[in-house]
């Protein structure tokens, strides 16, 4: 499988992005897989949740089984957290 995933910011000050994801899969070369949609950062660089809209799999599938999400622990380790906090 072979992907490629862009994603932007809206509008300044409104905590939303679009997403686009391309793909192809050794089981169906030939087929281009796309997907649509709209990511909010719950917290930022911490938890992002990916809403699809549109998805060429059909959109019965995009909210059964597509709903994504981005957890990064690793901006939770607590020393880090201790050395930004303002002094």
């Amino acid at each position: 499988m072979t992907a490629v995933n862009f994603q932007t910011s809206t509008i300044p000050g409104i905590p939303l992005s679009v997403y686009a994801d391309l793909g192809w899969s050794s089981s169906s070369a030939k087929e281009l897989i796309v997907g649509v949609g709209v990511a909010i950062p719950v917290i930022p660089n911490i938890l992002e949740v990916y809403f699809p809209i549109y998805t060429t799999t059909g959109i019965d599938a995009v909210y059964n089984n597509n709903i994504g999400f981005v957890f990064n622990i690793a901006a939770l380790n607590p020393f880090e957290l201790l050395k930004n906090i303002p002094h």
